[in-house]
């Protein structure tokens, strides 16, 4: 095509490669979808660094499985999967419903609220407990609002 052969072969070889890569890819991705791999490795690696670096039990009492669950139970993250934490729990390896991906700055932004509360966390819709109802800004836009 090109008049060299080592050029026709080094581009033959990388489509070829980029095809099987994507196919790879493809094949990696449903067999994930169908096994939610990453839900239960996330929530693995959550339970492993709530619990400074030692695998946390299951026992309910536990500080840690506390920590982890009031995490997954918070608002912000409990926004990403359906029911509560101990429904979406994995019961064997190819059932958790919990979610694979869980924003950072959720991650982040419920644990400072669970450290702030003392580690108690409110349902959804729920007022926090030093929170005041907000003004309504229309009213002092239009002056009668002093």
């Amino acid at each position: 095509m090109f008049g060299s052969t080592i050029l026709d072969v080094a581009i033959g070889l990388a489509l070829v490669y980029a095809l099987l890569s994507a196919i790879a890819s493809a094949l990696r991705e449903s067999i994930e979808g169908w096994t939610k791999s990453c839900a239960v490795h996330l929530e693995r690696g959550i339970r492993l660094l709530l619990a400074k670096g030692k695998a946390a039990g299951n026992a309910p009492d536990d500080p840690e499985n506390k920590l982890v669950r009031a995490l997954y139970n918070h608002p912000l993250v409990a926004a990403l999967y359906n029911g509560t934490y101990e429904e979406a729990r994995q019961t064997s390896y190819f059932k958790s419903k919990l979610p694979s991906y869980i924003p950072a700055r959720n991650v982040a932004t419920a644990l400072l609220d669970i450290v702030a509360r003392g580690g108690e966390v409110k349902e959804l819709g729920a007022a926090a407990p030093n929170s005041s109802p907000r003004r309504d800004r229309s009213k002092s836009r239009t002056g009668s609002e002093p």
